[in-house]
């Protein structure tokens, strides 16, 4: 996870939920126990005179923790009846359906996850398909690119995050510019006004390439500005770092 975060250029504390999302990659441990029944269903495919073979049987007669481990995660997926009958698969058909299995339990774990937890509000709105987020491929930027991330994970310095390390409550972490408007992401991005006219020529460009943004109420605008596939993620993400930069120099 750590390399992840790496890769995005986002600090340790980072949302791990937040992180997986944006990559789309799963849990090693998915890897890891499909391995593990991979290597089951073979050794039961062996012939029973093999030493491999015949050191599992002793294994499965003596209850082995592995054994046991095997068993669990058949029966936790769906797959109990595959301990009962194993030669109902070919192992890859089995290897693939249960990695489809594991990894649709983790996405739903995961939306769980991230529509609990309140500092990740803002990206359980954005984030509508799990899996890796276009505007990472179409940025090649390093800056520019980690800029959209920072604000769509709350992985940045802006008070309504900072704030909850510094003990402050919610409702008075406020913009350093706008007195008695508090600092969170759709205020810096839609209206803090020391960005007015970069966020003036952002959105003039926008309107001139894109006739639905002028229709769109501001909510729908945070939205349609931060979403993955944004078409123009590079304008966007010049946008961020540029106030980012600003907000940096003068607090």
């Amino acid at each position: 996870m750590n390399f992840h975060k790496f890769l995005l250029g986002v600090h340790g504390k980072s949302s791990n939920d937040g992180i997986r999302g944006e990559l789309g990659t799963f849990p090693i441990k998915i890897k890891a126990e499909i391995q593990i029944i991979k290597y089951w269903h073979r050794l039961l495919n062996l012939p029973q005179d093999t030493l491999l073979r015949e050191a599992y049987d002793v294994l499965h007669s003596g209850n082995h923790d592995w054994v046991n481990h095997v068993n669990d995660i058949l029966n936790y997926n769906g797959f109990g009846h595959v301990w009962t009958n194993p030669r109902l698969y070919q192992t890859d058909m089995l290897t693939n359906q249960l990695r489809q299995r594991l990894q649709d339990i983790y996405i739903q774990e995961w939306h769980s996850s991230i529509q609990n937890n309140s500092k990740l509000s803002i990206y359980s709105a954005l984030k509508t398909r799990y899996g890796q987020e276009k505007y990472l491929a179409s940025i090649h930027n390093f800056e520019i690119r980690r800029s959209i991330t920072k604000i769509r994970i709350c992985s940045h310095k802006l008070n309504i995050e900072a704030g909850r390390y510094r003990k402050i409550p919610r409702d008075q972490r406020f913009c350093p510019f706008c007195p008695n408007e508090i600092e969170d992401e759709s205020h810096f991005i839609m209206n803090c006004s020391r960005y007015k006219d970069k966020r003036s020529k952002l959105f003039t460009f926008i309107s001139g390439c894109s006739n639905e943004f002028n229709a769109l109420r501001s909510v729908d605008r945070f939205n349609y500005i931060l979403g993955g596939d944004n078409p123009y993620c590079v304008q966007i993400g010049i946008f961020i770092k540029e106030c980012l930069d600003i907000r940096t120099s003068n607090v």
